[in-house]
């Protein structure tokens, strides 16, 4: 579940009013449309902050040099998420591995 403050491909089709399927295809040729704060490379989910989309529909451009604002909920640690930190005896780790 995505926080309230960003959008996926879905969401960001859904609040220009256009359709996913196009919306997935064409995203990076909509003139000045915001670069996504996160996974713009090939093969990765994008995502967007909310208030650049919302900007770019009250009609902002980005240039391509400009940096992908990013979404204020980005800056948190997700939940319950940990550091893994490496175990330096190889046999530990295996124990770990299998809940032992």
């Amino acid at each position: 579940m995505l926080p309230a403050d960003v959008l996926d491909l879905r969401g960001a089709a859904a609040r220009l009013g256009v359709g996913y399927d196009w919306f997935q295809s064409n995203w990076r040729t909509i003139d000045g449309f915001p670069p996504p704060f996160l996974g713009a490379g090939k093969g990765q989910r994008p995502r967007w902050a909310l208030r650049a989309v919302l900007d770019f529909i009250n009609g902002r451009r980005w240039t391509a040099h400009e940096a992908a604002p990013v979404a204020p909920s980005a800056a948190r640690p997700v939940a319950n998420d940990t550091a893994p930190t490496p175990l330096a005896d190889s046999v530990a780790a295996l124990l770990a591995a299998a809940g032992g």
